[in-house]
């Protein structure tokens, strides 16, 4: 097993940079994305499920970052779940 220490991030960064190229907010260079906003809903959910699960053992950095990267994606998808909304009129 490796001796590196894991940090939060890396619980964290695989789902949050998941609903960025959902939302079509970011490229992954070699991945062709598509608006997904199911997936995005999925990945978000995930991340607040792993928040719960681990609250009681997260100091208080942890916790703020994991509601802070909560907080962005959840105010990212309002954003571009209305934009959609408003280019399909």
């Amino acid at each position: 097993m490796s001796e590196k220490k894991i940090e939060i991030m890396d619980v964290i960064n695989p789902f949050y940079i998941q609903s960025l190229a959902n939302m079509k907010l970011i490229d992954i260079p070699g991945v062709e994305t598509k608006l997904d906003l199911e997936s995005a809903t999925h990945s978000i959910d995930i991340l607040e499920f792993i928040y719960k699960k681990m609250e009681g053992g997260l100091d208080s950095e942890e916790k703020k970052v994991f509601e802070e990267i909560l907080g962005i994606l959840k105010y990212q998808f309002i954003q571009v779940k209305n934009k959609t909304k408003k280019e399909e009129k």
